[in-house]
């Protein structure tokens, strides 16, 4: 294979791992404004039924708001990372020399584990969130 073939390839991979990373922040976008409905939706079910179910229950429920807009923010957070892996995997294409080239690419990676981090943190705390809903609903 000439270095001409591996760079087009190189180049190839490049752009759908990036294209790649744009999805998976429109991903982030849904579940951001799922969590934000789903903290709406139970301060309005507090707000109409606070009189109605118990002590333990709204306890829960506010929990869950909590952890709720907990994990809204983390996305947020989630958001910024993704749109920095972005900026620079977009300016990895703009160098002049390889090595200036890979070394942001490499870069972009790096804040790329950081963003699979609050991605994994993200399922945990929403997973909480779960919990004190349903023991809020059930109790």
């Amino acid at each position: 294979m000439s270095p001409n073939q591996n760079d087009n390839i190189e180049k190839n991979a490049q752009f759908h791992w990036g294209e790649g990373n744009k999805f998976a922040l429109e991903f982030c976008k849904s579940f951001f404004l799922f969590n934000s409905a789903l903290a709406a939706s139970l301060l309005a079910y507090l707000a109409n039924h606070s009189k109605t179910i118990s002590v333990d229950s709204v306890y829960n429920l506010k929990v869950a708001i909590f952890v709720f807009l907990l994990v809204t923010a983390f996305s947020i957070i989630l958001f910024l990372l993704g749109y920095l892996i972005n900026l620079r995997h977009g300016n990895s294409y703009k160098q002049n020399s390889k090595i200036a080239a890979d070394k942001i690419w490499k870069s972009a990676n790096r804040i790329q584990l950081v963003g699979y981090f609050f991605l994994a943190l993200i399922i945990v705390v929403f997973a909480v969130g779960f919990y004190f809903l349903f023991n809020g609903m059930i109790v």
